[in-house]
């Protein structure tokens, strides 16, 4: 392709990407006349660039050159794609063997003086960067006329095909998206990962007297282990090598600028700039649409000083109100209402992340109603609007303080067949302490909708008409939040195959040192329940799976037959609970479960009259400190079938309620706070140890815990389910 064909195409392009559907057809038609391989050509970019949220790809020419070309030490293989200034190269780097990105400056007729300087610009800059969240510079270099530099070479995609990926919803087995899609259990913790991670790298870039200026999904890479990284520094401001981009020149991307780079202000921007881009990009991947949308640049840059975005949470009701919130923060229009750096926004994630409070407030009320001011453009009434809202205040602060500490609870029920089904509902109040259920409360029928609770942990039972089977399930009720259950009604079923009854009693432990310290020298009455024989079984975990197109662990394609009788791991505390009321049961208290597990005399082991030291079952692998690969590698090798071990049973023949896995409950740990205890609720204990509990000494006086998100699955981590009686 000759350069005045390739420069109409980018020319073609570049205008018809901005029109909607029918005045593309009509331009295209015009521009391109009879030149059908002209129009081919164009309508397959246009295709590229939607299918990758791209707006601003350019054509590509030819795939590399005919035989190796060499520049300096690099021997140049294949293009693997285009930019805005250049075509980046597959190389490989003949001093060391090693793969590597070369990008070549693509010069034109038109090409400026300023271009090349800053082409080299990004080299210099991105080479004085040494960071695990960006992409290293190995080389500067020109050969002849050729401007040239070389970078590691990042094996993956970059983030606008991830979420190109994403949108398409049905990919190839061999093109499948790095990141989970929103709705996922895992996807809310996944991307404030990403986030942090590269909040973390700009950070360090700001530090180091730079801003990027041009943060958004093609400059971030994703490696196929989900590492990030920022590439391109071509926009950089650099205070080191002084400003390149002339008063009044529009320096970025523009649906990821700031409002400040929008209006193109004489006044420099500042790191702030790259936080309310990295806002955006955060945005688009809890919602996979972006905040702004035009028709032309100028529409989606007009948008981006004066218009609001839609809340994430109107677009992805999953995502959590608190990333929602960091998010908001990072995108406000004023630069000072942002975070002040990105390694405030990095630690505000990392709260979020280890279920701690965030230090970003939702909008306030005056805030919130700027905004719907100016989304609607109407000052007058904004004033009427503020007085109103100023007279109504003090009424509406008593009712809706009232309103905000209760939580809503809507239960709905359907047959198998999806018929409509009739029946009532209760709940009761777990301790959150001991996990002891308080008296039956009735709610009304169903469907129930929105009927008001105090905050707290529930067990809520649908008991349907006509014989189905009944149905429980457990649910954490928050102030000002609304909890919805939709339940699959079965016809009645016998839940108690493969399950001992216990018949319950008081659990009074009364340890030394009292490593139990929340339960320790309380007197616990334990209604009776039915426990499963043993722990949750792969094979039983995948007819769960076959049954409802839940999502499986990120392990399942790697197990087989021969791990049929292996105990489930590497699931997250809601998909323990997912199972639990899919097979009409659920999680046991940490009370039940010891109860269970110590009896009421509080032994310190399973089995009867145990013996300090003298251990059983699979207990005994040594304890190393382990990566998630080793730990996958361990389960393989020391995870025992469900029902191996005999000889460690408890008096009612439980197996592996010590070693093997630790088991899920559905009881927070406490934590304690002068002569109280005070629930943690973004956690669950989890009870019994693992395959080297013996090793360290351990026994049932002592347990841990684990986060409820889907990032807290382990390998060393499964479960198994109780009954009530009806």
């Amino acid at each position: 392709m000759s350069d005045p064909r390739f420069e109409r195409i980018q020319r073609i392009v570049g205008e018809a990407i901005e029109l909607d559907a029918a005045a593309r057809e009509a331009y295209l038609t015009r521009v391109c006349g009879t030149d059908l391989e002209l129009r081919r050509e164009v309508e397959r970019i246009l295709r590229r660039a939607e299918d990758d949220g791209n707006e601003f790809l350019e054509p590509v020419a030819q795939p590399g050159p005919a035989e190796p070309r060499v520049l300096g030490d690099f021997e140049l293989l294949s293009e693997l794609g285009r930019g805005g200034m250049g075509v980046v190269y597959l190389a490989r780097q003949r001093s060391l063997s090693r793969e590597v990105a070369v990008k070549v400056l693509v010069e034109s007729p038109t090409t400026r003086r300023r271009d090349v300087e800053r082409f080299h610009r990004e080299a210099r800059a991105a080479a004085r960067l040494r960071h695990p969240g960006i992409v290293p510079v190995l080389a500067d270099g020109q050969d002849g006329d050729t401007h040239w530099f070389a970078m590691e070479y990042v094996r993956g995609h970059d983030l606008a095909r991830e979420l190109g990926l994403q949108r398409k919803g049905e990919v190839l087995a061999s093109d499948r998206p790095y990141l989970p899609r929103p709705g996922e259990p895992s996807h809310a913790a996944r991307i404030a990962e990403v986030a942090a991670d590269l909040a973390d790298a700009l950070e360090y870039t700001h530090q180091s007297g730079m801003v990027h200026r041009d943060i958004k999904p093609q400059n971030i890479l994703i490696q196929a282990d989900g590492r990030v990284q920022i590439v391109d520094f071509g926009l950089v401001r650099d205070e080191a090598q002084g400003a390149i981009t002339q008063t009044g020149e529009l320096a970025g991307t523009p649906h990821y600028m700031s409002p400040e780079q929008a209006r193109v202000q004489r006044a420099k921007v500042d790191h702030r700039t790259d936080i309310y881009s990295l806002g955006v990009v955060l945005y688009e991947m809890a919602t996979l649409k972006r905040p702004f949308e035009g028709k032309t640049s100028a529409d989606v840059l007009s948008k981006i000083q004066t218009g609001e975005p839609r809340a994430p949470r109107a677009l992805n009701p999953t995502l959590p109100r608190d990333l929602q919130t960091i998010c908001q923060k990072a995108m406000a229009k004023e630069p000072e209402a942002r975070y002040p750096s990105a390694a405030a926004l990095r630690d505000d994630l990392r709260r979020f992340l280890g279920h701690q409070a965030i230090h970003a407030k939702p909008p306030s009320l005056s805030v919130r109603v700027g905004r719907w001011v100016r989304r609607r453009r109407v000052p007058i009434a904004a004033l009427a609007l503020v007085a109103a809202a100023a007279a109504l205040g003090n009424w509406r602060a008593t009712r809706a303080a009232h309103l905000r500490a209760l939580g809503l609870l809507t239960v709905d029920a359907r047959a198998a067949d999806g018929g409509t089904v009739e029946g009532t509902v209760s709940v009761q109040l777990l301790d959150p302490i001991t996990g002891v259920a308080g008296a039956r409360q009735p709610l009304g029928s169903v469907p129930l909708v929105g009927r008001r609770l105090a905050p707290g942990s529930y067990r809520v039972h649908l008991a349907p008409t006509g014989g189905a089977a009944p149905r429980l399930f457990v649910r954490e009720i928050a102030a000002g939040r609304s909890t919805a259950i939709e339940a699959t009604v079965r016809p009645e079923q016998n839940l108690r195959t493969d399950m001992v009854r216990i018949e319950g009693g008081l659990l009074g432990l009364r340890d030394e040192n009292a490593p139990l310290v929340a339960i320790n020298g309380l007197d616990i009455p334990i209604e009776p329940f039915w426990i499963d024989t043993a722990e949750v079984s792969n094979a039983m975990y995948a007819e769960f799976l076959g049954a409802t197109g839940h999502a499986p662990p990120d392990h399942w394609d790697r197990l087989g037959p021969e791990h049929d009788e292996l105990p489930v791991c590497n699931v997250s505390w809601h998909d323990a609970v997912a199972y639990a009321e899919w097979a009409g049961k659920h999680l046991p208290s940490f009370a039940e479960w010891t109860f269970a597990a110590r009896g009421s005399s509080g032994r310190i082991f399973p089995w009867a009259d145990p013996v300090p030291g003298e251990y059983r079952g699979n207990v005994l692998f040594a304890r190393v400190a382990t990566t998630r690969d080793v730990e996958e590698r361990l389960y393989f090798e020391r995870a025992a079938p469900v029902r191996s071990f005999p000889e460690a049973r408890s008096p009612d023949g439980l197996y592996h309620l010590f070693g093997n896995l630790w088991e899920l409950t559905e009881t927070p740990p406490a934590d304690r706070r002068g002569d109280d205890f005070l629930p943690m609720p973004a956690h669950r204990i989890a009870a019994g140890h693992a395959w080297d509990a013996g090793t360290v000494g351990h026994t049932l006086r002592t347990f841990s815990f684990v986060g409820v998100e889907r990032t807290s699955a382990l390998f060393r981590t499964g479960f198994r389910c109780i009954a009530l009686d009806p």
